[in-house]
């Protein structure tokens, strides 16, 4: 790992534009890769090779990137849930991690993601690409101030961990870590950005605009602030309104949002081309349509296939990449599409496109996630989560056990969680039925959702979810002839 850590200060080459500007180079390093590291886990994780024996799986035949399309695909289910944390690792051992993050699973139960050096340095080449070409990091005295969740949750841990890093390689800023608290946060800007040419707050994008919007007093637009967003998509109305808070002008380079979970870390990230682009749909329905196939704007990234291996199968983000633990068509369950560069930028052709960073990495485009999870603040609240709410003996009295949860915002763009049930036949909603399943819903969910907790303790009453109440059969959610758990 040693010899890891010092090729990795001394590789100058890895984004230079020769490589970068190489649309095939970049994507056929990409499918050799993916199969070098399937030959690899097939051979040294033991989960992986009772997976391959069970699917009657060869890996010797799989030879073409067409062959490893053949490969059965993993998932949490399949595979996370069914094998131990130790039979997921290189060889069976969790000797050459440095540390274990942690996330909420499905059911409450924490999932645990060992990472060794190798993931760090990967996500450290990501971000130095995106703090040097767009924050221009190099050229002027830079503050991050780390406002995501700290301790054993990936985001802030690896955001902390890569600026570590990076510093190694002489770049000149300054590092602070507040995490999600705002009053920390603001302890730092007022206090400590004064000294620096920009300040970049790192966090979840409704905590970042908390932030702003909270404090007022501070006179942002002297601070030079630029973002960088994890957890959450937004749309351009809720960039511009941030921005225009903060008295940013330039709407390309000022807030970047990164794409990545838990299980797969740090996987796309936005570039000034997917902005414009993204912002070019957004005026335009029958682009966006003939681009996405949806008449909904979804959220636009660029990757790199030498780190991340991406591919979509029936419409869902499937990953394949060494995050600690080696995944193999993993299924992510994002519902989107990935797109080559030369492919999206065909679609574009009338359109004056000053992409002046020439980085031809491909395109993932996503809609959301499936299977009804819901997120706020950056965390998932899962399906299983609700169930247990309704499914408890003091509410199987009133409520059928049928919802549906949405992240919605006011129109003051301030996120929420919206979770919709359905009362029992002959029920009727009344103040103390709905003050009763709400205090038994945030109740729950601090219990069973740790990150949900942390939450609450930190920005309380704003991690409160809406609940509304249904009569029984309600036509728009729960008709009667289609009798769901959720749907």
């Amino acid at each position: 790992m040693k010899n890891n850590l010092i090729s990795w200060l001394n590789n100058k080459s890895f984004y230079n534009q020769d490589k970068i500007g190489n649309e095939n180079q970049i994507l056929r390093e990409g499918e050799l890769k993916a199969l070098a590291l399937f030959h690899q886990a097939a051979n040294r994780v033991p989960a992986y090779v009772k997976f391959l024996k069970e699917h009657k799986i060869d890996h010797n035949k799989i030879q073409t990137i067409s062959d490893f399309s053949l490969v059965p695909l993993i998932n949490k289910k399949n595979y996370i849930e069914k094998y131990s944390l130790l039979d997921r690792a290189w060889d069976g051992k969790l000797d050459n991690y440095h540390t274990i993050a942690s996330s909420s699973g499905s059911t409450g139960t924490p999932l645990f993601w060992p990472r060794h050096l190798q993931h760090d340095l990967d996500d450290a080449t990501i971000r130095e690409l995106i703090y040097t070409n767009v924050f221009k990091i190099n050229k002027y005295r830079t503050l991050f101030s780390n406002s995501l969740s700290l301790g054993n949750w990936i985001a802030g841990m690896i955001t902390s961990a890569t600026l570590n890093l990076l510093s190694q390689k002489g770049y000149k800023f300054t590092c602070v870590n507040p995490g999600l608290s705002e009053e920390e946060t603001v302890k730092v800007i007022k206090n400590i950005s004064p000294f620096f040419e920009q300040t970049v707050m790192i966090g979840y994008p409704p905590s970042l605009k908390m932030i702003i919007e909270n404090n007022s007093s501070i006179d942002w637009k002297k601070l030079n602030i630029h973002f960088l967003g994890t957890g959450e998509g937004f749309s351009e109305n809720w960039r511009d309104y941030i921005l225009d808070l903060v008295g940013q002008k330039d709407k390309l380079t000022t807030f970047i949002n990164l794409f990545g979970s838990a299980d797969a870390g740090l996987i796309g990230f936005e570039t000034p081309l997917t902005i414009l682009l993204r912002r070019i749909v957004t005026q335009d329905n029958t682009l966006n349509l003939k681009v996405f196939k949806e008449s909904r704007i979804p959220y636009l990234y660029q990757y790199d296939p030498r780190l991340k291996y991406l591919e979509s199968i029936n419409s869902e983000i499937v990953i394949t990449s060494d995050l600690g633990q080696p995944l193999i068509r993993y299924n992510i369950e994002d519902c989107g599409e990935v797109k080559t560069y030369s492919q999206m930028l065909s679609n574009f052709n009338n359109h004056d496109l000053k992409d002046q960073l020439n980085w031809k990495l491909p395109f993932v485009y996503l809609f959301g996630r499936k299977a009804m999870v819901a997120t706020i603040f950056g965390l998932n609240i899962y399906p299983e989560n609700i169930k247990t709410v309704l499914e408890h003996k003091e509410m199987q009295a009133f409520f059928t056990g049928r919802f549906k949860m949405t992240t919605e915002y006011t129109q003051s763009h301030n996120q929420y969680l919206l979770l919709s049930v359905e009362m029992k036949n002959g029920i009727k909603a009344s103040k103390e039925l709905e003050k009763q399943i709400f205090n038994h819903t945030v109740q729950t969910l601090r219990q069973i959702n740790s990150e949900y907790n942390k939450l609450f303790l930190s920005v309380g009453e704003k991690a409160y979810p809406v609940i509304k109440m249904y009569y029984y059969g309600y036509p728009k959610y729960f008709p009667l002839d289609k009798i769901k758990k959720h749907s």
